[in-house]
């Protein structure tokens, strides 16, 4: 059961590499590369305070897109937390004697899966993952 996990680990691992190479390029990063083009435009131009401003702006929307990169690796390490706390839980509820010898601790893990659900649903992705891994944690 260890090996599979691992793999399961592995695999996630690979998607979060995979899909973070598409985090920094979001609506904010692209406002900011416009905004930037226009600044660029503008000093060219002459146009000093107009440029100035776009910079500004395209300060911010770079600030954005950060944020929103950094909010999608949470959310992301929340949900693979919350596969394997299903796939463990799945994986003993599955062995008989398991289910048998420790029922207590099975009930404990699935309440704290079914919170770190609720708090997924609730966006607040830091705390989701902590009671996905406690879900996990239950269970040694």
């Amino acid at each position: 059961m260890k090996k599979s996990l691992l793999v399961l680990a592995m695999i996630l691992l690979c998607l979060a590499l995979a899909g973070a190479q598409n985090l920094g390029d979001n609506e904010f990063q692209r406002a900011g590369r416009a905004y930037e083009k226009q600044a660029s435009e503008a000093m060219a131009a002459g146009d000093y305070d107009g440029a100035a401003r776009l910079a500004d702006l395209a300060a911010i929307e770079y600030r954005k897109s950060r944020e929103f990169a950094e909010s999608q690796l949470l959310k992301f390490r929340a949900a693979n937390a919350i596969n394997l706390a299903k796939a463990t839980i799945r994986d003993l509820e599955n062995v008989q004697r398991i289910r048998k010898e420790y029922p207590t601790e099975l009930a404990k893990a699935n309440a704290l899966l079914a919170e770190a659900r609720g708090l997924y649903a609730a966006e607040k992705w830091v705390e989701s993952r902590d009671k996905a891994l406690a879900s996990i944690d239950a269970l040694k």
